[in-house]
């Protein structure tokens, strides 16, 4: 892969990403705020007596309260799960050790054409163009 190409990959992956990441957090804080919306119904409807369609008991609220931690906490794991695999897909590795060259060692390979992690060339040369006798006309 030639440096230009690893940088146009790195930008369509960096492009992918914000994308994964921005619909998460968006989709996160919408069941937060139903959740919210749920504990709140929840206290207002113990504190007045009233009786309300969510009948819920503390122990119920605990368990939908972790529910949401862990769907969150496997939300994380799948993003991270595609996010690998989208880079492993652009080949955005070292060709030797094969490590995932992300921000920080993206740029050293980008400024250097080292691998951050092994030295070892990271950057194919692309063939030069050097000017032959019957091109120069």
């Amino acid at each position: 892969m030639t440096k230009e190409e690893f940088i146009r990959n790195q930008k369509v992956f960096l492009k992918w990403a914000r994308r994964v990441v921005i619909s998460f957090c968006g989709l996160a804080i919408l069941f937060g705020v139903l959740l919210e919306i749920v504990l709140t119904h929840f206290i207002h409807s113990t504190i007045d007596g009233k009786p309300s369609w969510f009948d819920a008991s503390i122990h119920d609220l605990e368990v939908s309260v972790r529910v949401f931690i862990i769907a969150i906490l496997g939300g994380v794991l799948v993003i991270l799960s595609f996010m690998w695999r989208y880079h492993k897909k652009l080949d955005l590795a070292c060709p030797s050790c094969r490590k995932a060259l992300f921000h920080t060692a993206a740029q050293i390979a980008i400024a250097s054409g080292n691998c951050g992690f092994c030295g070892s060339a990271v950057f194919s040369h692309p063939p030069s163009r050097t000017l032959t006798p019957s091109r120069i006309r």
